[in-house]
């Protein structure tokens, strides 16, 4: 059963929670033509909760379905890299 909350601020209102939930999480290697081998990691979602939710009424703040799929270098080597500069830092 999902949790609800209803119009009022002691409503409290309980309805049967159906919706289908996956989530695929796979490995591969690709090589480059250097022969460089790479692990890449591949995570594919349909983003819902795989438990029920509250829900308040008045809010648009609730899961939906939105596919997600995206792929990444497993463990990849980022040492000494920096996604900001000393000038970031610099104050007057």
């Amino acid at each position: 059963m999902s949790h609800c909350v209803g119009d009022g601020e002691d409503e409290i209102r309980y309805n049967v929670c159906n919706h289908n939930v996956f989530t695929c999480v796979t490995c591969s290697q690709k090589t480059d033509a250097d022969g460089v081998a790479t692990i890449y990691i591949r995570v594919q979602s349909n983003n819902m909760p795989k438990v029920c939710w509250r829900h308040n009424t008045r809010s648009d703040a609730v899961p939906d379905y939105k596919a997600v799929d995206f792929e990444v270098v497993w463990n990849a080597n980022v040492n000494l890299l920096e996604n900001y500069t000393l000038e970031d830092f610099d104050t007057d």
